[in-house]
This record gives C-alpha cells, structure tokens and sequence, in this order.
C-alpha cells in the first residue's frame, strides 16, 4: 500500500532523498498542504479571476485580496464579507470555475498518511483530514533537545560582514557551497549580502527574480497597453518587436488574458496584473550557498540563521488582512495567533534536526533597534559577544574592523586587539570635528515648557537635549513597552472608582491597542502581574491608611517666569488625613531612587515633584509626606515572598518618606501596628522606638530643601538652554552614570574622550 507523506514543498527533495538512502525502491506521494486545501476545497482557475474580474463591483485589487478565501466559503453566514465570498463561490461552481478533485476522498482512503513539516496546531489541515476520517501520524517533531548559541552584534552591517566571513571560512574548510544555506526573510539582510559577497569569494544563489514589468521593454509594454484601442493591436505591437527575446512569453500571456466578455478597460487591468507576475530568472552558480526563507528537510548541513530577532523568528502574524482572525474562524482558517504558534514550533523543529546551527542577531541597524527572537529566551540559548576573528576573508571587511578600532581608540584611547593587529595596514582614515556649532534657536523670550525628563536629558548632555527637543531627531518610543505602560496605566487610573472591574479594564485597554499575536501573547502573560499589584495597592489604600483621597493622572505646573513653565505629570496623588500631599509614579521598569549626585543633574524626578508639589495650588497647603516610584512588573523569577511578608517586595513603594512618626502611622498601618512597613522599602523602628536611619528618611526642612535644590537646577538649565549651551558633554560619573550608555545619538555625535563631564565624587574616588 503506497504511503502518503503531507509535506511542504520545500522539503520535497531533501525527503526524497533521505527516504531513498536506505530504500532505493521506497514507493511513496508527495503532497503539499495545498494539494489537500486545493481538492477538498477546490481551486479557482484563471478563468475564474476573469468572471470576478466581470463584476461591476469588483477591481482587480479587490479580487487579489478575496480570491483565495472563495474556496472556503462553502457554508452562508449573516457576516457580510463571508456571505458575498459565498455567493461568488455559488456562483463560480455553477459556471465550472472552481476546479475540485472528487476523486481526492479516494486517493487518501485506507492509505498511510505522515504529515512531516506541519503543525499539530495546523486546523486547516487536520480538520480536513479528520472530516475525512482519515488515520495519520505526525513525524519530524521538536524535541526540545538542543541548545544553540546566538552571536550578538552591535548592527546589521557588522552582522552581514561576519556573517560572509563565517561562509568562506566553512568553504575555506573543505565544505561544499552546495551544503550551506543562510535561512533569512530580512531585505537588508540580503542587501549587503549582495553588496559584499563578491569581495568574500562567496558565491550564493538570491531568490530574487527580475520582474519583466520593471524592465525598459516592460515599461514600454505596460505603457502601450494603456493606450492600444485592441488586443489585436496589442498582439501586433509584441509580434513588431524583434528585440524582444520574451516575445513567444508575451505573446502567450496576451492570449491567455485575452476575454471577449471584458470590456476594454477590464481586460487593460487583467493584463496588467498578469504581467506583474512574469518575471525573468537571473543566473544562477552551479555550486551555490542558498537563501531560504522557510524550514527545509536536510541532514549534515550548516544553516546559518541571521538576524534572530522578535517578529521574524517566529514570524508574527496580525490580524490585519482583509479577512479578520474573527471571519477566519467561520471559514476554518487559521487565526493570526495560531499561525504565529505553527511559525514557532515549525522553526523549533527545524532548530532541533541533525544540521550545524549558526544563529546571530544585531541590536540595530539604522534607526531601529532589536531584541533576541524569544525562542533563544524560552530554550535558553546562550547568547555571545562577536569576536574579531582570526582569519578574514575579505578586504573590505578588514578596514571596516580597523576603522572601527580607530575609532574606538581616537574617541576613548581604547587599545582593542584589532586595533593591534591591524596597526601595519595602511587606510584611508579621515578625522573630522564633531564638535556642536553654535545656532541662536531660543532667546530670553520664547514660551518654554520644561519637565524632569527634559531637564534630566539636558544635565546628561546638553548635545542630546538640543537633538531630541530642538531638532526633534529621535521620535516618541511607541513600542511594547510603551503600549504595556500606557495599557497598565489606564488600568489604574480607574481603580479606584466605586465600580472598577479589572479584568474589564484590563481587556478595553488591551483591545484599543493594534497589537500582533506575540505582543498579545506578552501582554496576557503579564496580566496577573499587574492584577496583583492592583490588588495591593487597593489593599494599602482601603485597609492601611488613615481617610485620604486620591487624584488620579494628574497634571500639575508651575510657571517659573512669565516665559517658562515646569509641568509634570502624576500618576498618582494621595491627600493623606488631609496633612500630607504623596506623590506616586508608577514604573513598569528597574529604576532606582538615588539623590546623592542631584547636584549634577542625575535622579531628578522626586526632586522635581517635591518643588511641583511645593507649589501647585493642589498641594501647596499640605506637607510634602512622600515621593515615591511605584513599580509593578517584576523584571527577575527570583523575588520570593519571605514568611513575615503580605507581598513580593518588588511591589513596595521605592522613594523618599517625610521622616515623622505621625505620617508613617496614618500613612501605613502595617508601620504602626509593627513597627516595620509592609508597603514602604526601608521603613523599620528600632527596639528603642526610634527610626532606622537611612537616605530615603528626610525631615520636612529637608525635603523643602531637595524642592530648592530642584527650583534651582530647573532654572540653571532654563538659562543655558536660552543661551543655547547645546556642546557635546556628556555626563559620566564612575560606577554610577554614562550618559552615553543608551544614547541613540552614537551616529551622529561621536564624542571624544576628552568631551566627558566626568565627575569623581568622594564616594567613587
């Protein structure tokens, strides 16, 4: 009985092959996916597209986009878009122009039936079979057995460079170009592998095709088409061109594309839709590394994986298409989210078979930055820092390392070993100053608004200030964190409203938000997280506070002159026993409360809320009880919840606390009842009754002065920045700030060593 093998057509060869290593006589058919879709379903044929293509109320565009959900459509639904995708699949069946296999059922009944490459996840595909009662096996599954290293690069280029290097090392190593594939989606990617393989002796097969429409003769074709007042006329045109070496192609298209039930204008879009897709091959090496874009089935092979990164491995679909993940589930299709989970078991298994890895990421390439693909995070992959590598293949990536080390030493004296090892090669190395030049932007009377994180950003380096808020190079940061802290917020802003249900407001938040499958899948995962930090926060507020109310997402200003303002934006604001003005920010990252170097600028947001909350008509007739950080999610598994404790502690209040006994007590009943606070870090008597003493316990004098202190460092930098003080000096104190650790203005700046505000306080002398 001939077995039956359901597999992608990628891995079609390398199967043959293998299934024939031991048995030359190994009778079995190779189908797709597709193949099974195709006859349960049926297919439309060319002639179809023209029938749809009749339609007044169709374009050529809008065919493309419905044209291959019409097959599923077997069964009427009240959704709009489904019923119609019914009525043309009624109608195209009627008119012999869906093409089903019946015989199909037959073929497959009582056959042996092993579905390799596929997903058990994959509903399109099972439910076929199991609606045709059909036995079937799944092979080539992941067993989760090995753990691959990743090498991190700091971008792309140096990625791509490496990435050919690594190649003609293998090839200089003996093995076949013919044994080694690069598996990658990513364009630019592909682009400077294009650019540089030449001066590597690689030779690599692209999967890229010329498209003929493109091309001058396809632009003269298409041109022609828009003006010809016939297809006879079209056809003599292309029969009239003797330097067409596609003619007999053409010719053929024109045929094939030629209906006489289309009005002219039909036909010009049919056509031209057609000629799209006529491509002309470019040539290819005899022995080649290849590009693939999808798992294969090989053995004994070296893959290298590039560009290993979130949103390409796996790849994350959207519910974004014409047909939603909702209507998708009426016709039997896969939702975006279990196509997303196949992408990843399907690399999984691909990651696990008996081929030598090579994977590598960059952490940016030209304005965008990146993270490890999370199956490196969930498999625990070991992740290294690229080295120079001992033997380099190319020129042109040996100046790109040497100029690199000179830069490296020119900017900060750093002596790396490709500096030393490339010091008797000649280059072309061109200096050039990088320093601000002066620009008169703003004078004494221009409306200025400043709050902590511009006034920060300016104390790191007035060159960054000047760039983010002046030119405004660097865009607002909408990516998932930000969409995590925007969805957090929103939550809490209402929770304390009589009739706050979390899980409602946690769902509406989520949902007003255009996020892919894996961010939903992120942003799930962090819900109970964030449940329970509500629910100890509503703990503190209702059962261990003295009576107090709360002003949620508050904005409060303070106009410094009559041209400048400070403005900040609070959280959370708790007018505790109507004494006592707290101040809450809530952080879904690892920051840290630290004052000691406030005289440089460094922590300013507590300092700047106590001035903010000094003088805002809200808060100014209360006492300043508490400046605190509220974080929210944890960043580590290792917190543990020790036995004396109602919480895990990364839950508590981080900040500065007003040092009298009376606040913490009606601030905290946990402090009052135990002489140890539950809700505050650092908070604790001594036996004698006394407080521990520590830097976040300040006196109400000496919180007034940490406001004095911020009034005056807002405006010294409200001067320099109308002076238009905007030099590269960036701050740099030892073991505790580098201003430019996580500047996304390295490429434009290159700033000197001898550029540094560095500061060598007592403690880190």
């Amino acid at each position: 009985m001939r077995k039956i093998i359901i597999a992608p057509y990628a891995f079609h060869k390398g199967l043959i092959s293998f299934l024939q290593k031991n048995d030359p006589f190994y009778d079995a058919k190779l189908i797709t996916k597709e193949d099974v879709l195709a006859s349960y379903f049926g297919k439309l044929s060319h002639d179809a597209i023209a029938e749809l293509l009749a339609k007044e109320e169709l374009d050529i565009n809008r065919i493309k986009e419905i044209s291959k959900y019409i097959p599923f459509a077997v069964h009427d639904s009240d959704n709009l878009k489904i019923h119609s995708l019914y009525l043309y699949n009624k109608d195209l069946k009627e008119k012999g122009f869906v093409k089903e296999n019946e015989y199909f059922p037959y073929l497959i009944k009582d056959k042996e039936v092993v579905i390799i490459g596929y997903s058990k996840d994959d509903f399109e595909l099972t439910n076929i079979l199991n609606n045709l009662k059909v036995e079937y096996t799944f092979d080539y599954e992941h067993g989760m057995s090995k753990v691959h290293e990743v090498t991190k690069y700091k971008n792309m280029l140096l990625e791509s460079l490496d990435l050919l290097n690594s190649i003609a090392r293998e090839i200089h190593n003996g093995e076949k170009p013919n044994d080694i594939y690069i598996y990658t989606n990513n364009s630019d990617l592909i682009s400077y592998l294009k650019q540089f393989h030449n001066s590597f002796n690689v030779p690599i097969n692209f999967n890229d095709s010329i498209q003929f429409s493109l091309t001058e003769l396809g632009k003269d074709l298409l041109q022609f088409i828009d003006g010809c007042d016939s297809i006879e006329q079209l056809i003599e045109y292309v029969n009239e061109s003797t330097n067409n070496p596609y003619k007999a192609d053409l010719l053929k298209l024109i045929n094939d594309n030629a209906y006489e039930f289309l009005n002219l204008e039909k036909q010009r879009e049919l056509l031209k839709s057609s000629l799209e897709s006529f491509t002309i091959k470019s040539e290819k090496y005899d022995n080649a590394v290849r590009i693939i874009s999808r798992p294969i089935y090989v053995e004994n092979s070296i893959i290298f994986v590039p560009g290993f990164v979130q949103g390409a491995f796996p790849n994350v679909y959207k519910d974004n298409e014409y047909i939603s993940d909702n209507e998708k589930r009426i016709l039997g299709l896969n939702t975006s989210d279990i196509s997303t989970k196949i992408s990843y078991w399907d690399n999984m298994e691909f990651f696990d078979s008996n081929n030598k890895f090579f994977f590598s990421y960059s952490l940016e390439h030209l304005s965008n930055s990146y993270s490890i693909s999370p199956i490196a995070i969930f498999n625990n992959y070991k992740i290294l820092n690229n080295k120079c590598p001992n033997l380099i293949f190319s020129d042109e990536y040996r100046v790109y390392l040497q100029t690199i080390s000179i830069d490296l030493f020119n900017v900060f004296k750093e002596k790396t070993s490709e500096y030393k090892a490339f010091k008797d090669f000649e280059i072309d190395y061109k200096n050039y100053d990088n320093s601000y030049t002066y620009v008169k932007h703003f004078t004494d009377k221009d409306k200025l608004k400043h709050s902590y994180t511009s006034i920060g950003e300016f104390y790191e380096c007035p060159f960054k200030y000047y760039l983010d808020y002046v030119l405004h190079v660097n865009k607002d940061d909408y990516g998932l964190a930000a969409t995590i802290g925007t969805i957090c917020h929103d939550v809490f802003q209402h929770m304390f409203d009589d009739k706050f249900d979390f899980d409602s407001y946690f769902e509406n938040s989520k949902n007003s938000h255009d996020l892919n499958a894996l961010e939903v899948l992120i942003i799930d995962a962090l819900k109970d997280q964030v449940k329970k930090a509500v629910e100890v926060f509503l703990l503190h507020k209702n059962n261990y506070m003295t009576e107090s109310y709360v002003l949620p997402e508050t904005n409060a200003k303070v106009d410094l002159n009559e041209n400048t303002k400070l403005i900040g934006r609070i959280d959370a604001a708790y007018i505790v026993n109507k004494e006592y003005a707290v101040i809450i920010d809530y952080k879904s990252g690892n920051d840290k409360v630290d004052i000691k170097n406030i005289d440089y600028g460094v922590s300013l947001q507590l300092p700047i809320y106590a001035y903010l909350s000094r003088n805002d008509k809200r808060f100014s007739d209360f006492k300043i009880g508490g400046l605190y950080l509220q974080k929210f999610i944890e960043k580590s598994y290792s917190y543990e919840i020790k036995d004396d404790a109602f919480f895990k502690s990364v839950l508590k209040l981080d900040g500065l606390s007003n040092k009298e006994i009376d606040f913490l007590n009606k601030f905290d009943f946990s402090f009052r009842d135990n002489g140890k606070s539950q809700f505050i870090n650092g908070v604790s008597l001594k036996k004698d009754g006394s407080l521990y003493s520590n830097s976040k316990l300040l006196t109400e004098s000496e919180l007034n002065e940490l406001a004095n202190k911020a009034e005056q460092l807002v405006k010294d930098a409200d001067r320099r920045i109308r002076d238009n003080n905007f030099d590269i000096f960036p701050l740099k104190i030892k073991n505790s700030k580098d201003a430019c650790q996580y500047c996304k203005n390295k490429d434009i700046c290159y700033v000197r060593s001898k550029q540094f505000n560095t500061i060598e306080t007592k403690e880190n002398e």
